[in-house]
């Protein structure tokens, strides 16, 4: 294929294949994706661009031709609908993994008459949204690989989705990943292998190819990722190959060969209730292999007392969930854009090679996971730690966190600092205020919590007769929702422990 870029006589490139690049966003710093996607093109066509320095517009325009930036809510959803239905012989993707603020995408939908009808499936989240656009654009016999969220594997609701996938392609292969493949992404991750079929009568008699990787080369858990020795994913490519040459007749050999590897009958996927392919193997299968560890078996008792605890942290959870009541207290409506009151700000770019790889002298710095940080720097970006502030994930949940004054702390470009100038407004109830609009907001990575987003929002503080800001209502209210939030992390502790418990036992079955 590098070849065809080779220009001709009159200085033109001709190709005998189109390649389509899409991504979406809104902020200036969302063109990044697409800036990297052509340098990286442009890398890999370095020695064809240096023997032809005459033809640097024409490569130019190639490069641009290539990749979309879309900056409307619909993005690649309502791309030229009828035109990119059976149009693609491959299409590789990864999908963003949205379930929370997804209805607003599907409204839009709903709402734009070029797309009303085009997404019957109706799944959840942008994931389910994204696989059902790749199947309507597939050429019949086109491929995709896709990687998915177990979500979409494992969910009830999931369901409808699947079964579209088994009406309109033949299912080929799904490979388990280990979490953190990709280092900002803590879901579990598969890559789903699908061809669209010529008819959708056409009933799929092959098995499909389904393989577990524990390691990927690279060391998942640091953040230099560096390279290891242990890697799956030549064997997994190998069995591969094997078995798109004879399918299901190498079935015991490729089984017996690498005990990653099974090969299911389709008939399993169409009559199970989910496609976690992880579940398939049993638990000495997954013991033998280091993908878990041997439990000790759990009585019954324990769980019963796991459970007494579990409702006792439910019940506790349950008095203090609902907001504290004001009653007729007055309030005042601030916006976060007021300058006297907050700054606002965003981090700076950090490449992984900028952090520190020990933890001496480091500055944790935080991404869109605002609660872990994303590593270490030497340096933050944040001048003044003289007032307290609020961080804010840009991307992903949105999630929301309180760093007191005085502590140091540095940014990246997915997260955002709130710093509260004015001492008489209490930093734990500004954190209460912003997490009550959660729901009115609803960010997500497709409607970003960005910084013109988040100078728009307003929030209500109480204030006393005389107009001024009302501190004691203000902490009564905050320590009433900081004892909430740590009575549903002991819930969410104690939940957990009880799923492991209950994980337990029934293995031990």
């Amino acid at each position: 294929m590098r070849n065809c870029y080779k220009p001709d006589s009159e200085k033109k490139i001709h190709l005998p294949f189109v390649i389509h690049g899409f991504d979406k966003g809104f902020e200036r710093d969302d063109e990044r994706t697409i800036i990297l996607a052509k340098a990286n093109m442009l890398i890999y066509l370095a020695e064809l661009l240096f023997a032809n320095p005459q033809c640097a517009m024409e490569f130019a325009r190639v490069f641009n031709d290539t990749f979309t930036l879309f900056r409307d809510n619909l993005g690649t959803f309502g791309y030229i609908i009828k035109e990119e239905e059976d149009k693609y012989d491959y299409i590789l993707s990864n999908p963003p993994y949205v379930t929370s603020g997804s209805s607003i995408i599907k409204e839009e939908i709903r709402r734009t008459p070029r797309t009303v009808n085009e997404y019957p499936i109706n799944a959840l989240g942008l994931e389910g949204i994204s696989v059902e656009w790749i199947i309507k654009s597939l050429k019949k016999g086109g491929k995709a690989f896709i990687i998915i969220p177990d979500g979409i594997l494992a969910r009830v609701g999931g369901k409808k989705l699947r079964n579209h996938i088994l009406s309109e392609c033949f299912l080929d292969a799904i490979i388990s990943l280990p979490r953190r493949t990709f280092f900002a992404n803590f879901k579990h991750t598969y890559i789903l292998l699908i061809t669209k079929k010529n008819n959708p009568l056409d009933v799929q008699k092959e098995p499909v190819f389904t393989y577990l990787v524990s390691n990927i080369g690279e060391r998942l858990t640091s953040v230099k990722r560096e390279e290891i020795d242990d890697n799956d994913l030549p064997e997994m490519e190998g069995a591969f190959k094997m078995f798109l040459g004879a399918r299901g007749r190498y079935k015991t050999l490729l089984e017996r060969e690498s005990p990653r590897c099974k090969v299911v009958d389709i008939t399993r996927f169409q009559k199970s209730p989910h496609w976690v392919i992880d579940r398939w193997w049993t638990l000495e299968e997954r013991i033998k292999l280091g993908i878990e560890e041997s439990r000790p078996s759990v009585t019954k008792s324990e769980i019963d007392r796991v459970l007494v605890e579990f409702n006792t942290s439910l019940e506790d959870y349950e008095s203090y969930r609902e907001p504290m009541k004001m009653g007729s207290v007055k309030t005042v409506t601030v916006k976060l854009s007021d300058s006297t009151l907050f700054d606002l700000f965003i981090g700076k770019r950090v490449l992984k090679k900028e952090l520190l790889g020990s933890m001496k002298d480091g500055i944790p710095i935080y991404s869109a996971n605002v609660f872990e940080p994303f590593g270490l720097v030497g340096r933050s970006n944040v001048e003044d730690f003289t007032h307290p502030s609020i961080l804010w994930g840009i991307d992903g949940n949105y999630e929301l966190r309180y760093i007191p004054l005085g502590e140091i702390f540095a940014s990246t470009d997915h997260c955002g600092t709130i710093q509260i100038l004015d001492k008489n407004i209490v930093p734990e109830y500004l954190l209460y205020a912003l997490n009550l609009r959660k729901q009115e907001d609803r960010f997500s990575r497709s409607f970003r919590a960005s910084l013109s987003n988040m100078r728009r929002i307003t929030v209500e503080i109480p204030v006393r007769d005389d107009g001024s800001f009302d501190v004691e209502m203000q902490q009564k209210v905050a320590t009433h929702f900081m004892e909430s939030q740590q009575r549903k992390d002991r819930l969410q502790k104690v939940k957990s422990r009880l799923e492991d418990f209950l994980e337990g036992y029934i293995k031990a079955l």
